[in-house]
């Protein structure tokens, strides 16, 4: 793609590792660097540990190495600081309570008020513009659990869009929505980034990745394989080493088992 990342530093993990509870290293020495202005694609098999990268950004989960933004090592921010930081939309939500959707996108508010004090007029403002991006105003009074996989999804971005946090990560955000609204999404997260937001998302569909993604990184059993221009990421060479197809280019992105039964 031809959109010219910002100079700034950005976001940086260098050396970041994540061990499951007396268990193996699941994410091994990911180093990341995602600029303001740009789509960054986290992709590869089942496993990878890009969903758990992502959580150790956020510091859901201990990591070690270090997480910056714009030179700041975020784990020396306040959880309120961070918040304001790094906003994340998760694969699933544990959210169960009946909330009207509204309520749920006013959450991305709470970072930037003080604890108890009802919304302003600016918040209000700003979770209306987050649900209107994501077309679910319609839905403002609709009680969150009731909402369809893909409805909560929209609702959930716009929970993050809420925060105006200058770092968006999203986990397969596409992978409960409808042609359209994929989109949709990706339009979104362009619009985002041209405004000078810093984008990373986990995608399955490497042609959804060769379409609206600037750069890529390519994970496999926890450390990288591949990164940098989307192009000559998801290419042959990278995709058959890590997912053991090959890349059919000719009308459009497909694949084929090896034809010499190689391939991990």
């Amino acid at each position: 793609m031809s959109h010219s990342p910002h100079s700034s530093t950005g976001l940086r993990t260098r050396g970041v590792r994540v061990r499951h509870r007396n268990g193996p290293e699941v994410v091994r020495g990911v180093d990341l660097h995602a600029r303001p202005g740009e789509v960054v694609g986290l992709i590869g098999p089942n496993g990878a540990g890009k969903s758990t990268l992502l959580k150790a950004i956020v510091g859901l989960l201990p990591s070690t190495g270090t997480v910056t933004l714009d030179g700041v090592d975020l784990d020396q921010l306040s959880a309120r600081d961070r918040a304001r930081s790094v906003a994340y939309v998760p694969q699933r939500t544990a959210l169960t309570a009946p909330l009207p959707v509204r309520s749920v996108v006013d959450l991305g508010r709470f970072a930037h008020r003080e604890p108890w004090s009802r919304p302003t007029a600016h918040d209000r403002a700003i979770v209306d513009a987050a649900m209107a991006s994501t077309r679910v105003t319609e839905l403002a009074e609709r009680p969150f659990p009731t909402l369809s996989g893909g409805e909560q999804q929209r609702v959930l971005l716009a929970r993050a869009l809420a925060t105006e946090a200058p770092v968006l990560l999203l986990d397969e955000p596409t992978s409960a929505l409808d042609v359209r609204q994929v989109l949709l999404l990706h339009a979104v997260l362009r619009t985002l980034a041209d405004q000078g937001s810093t984008v990373v998302v986990v995608l399955h569909d490497l042609a959804e990745v060769r379409a609206h993604v600037d750069r890529a990184l390519l994970m496999k059993d926890g450390v990288v394989h591949a990164t940098g221009p989307t192009a000559e990421v998801v290419a042959p060479k990278p995709v058959r080493a890590v997912y053991g197809v090959e890349l059919l280019e000719k009308g459009g992105l497909g694949y084929r088992l090896p034809s010499d039964g190689s391939g991990s």
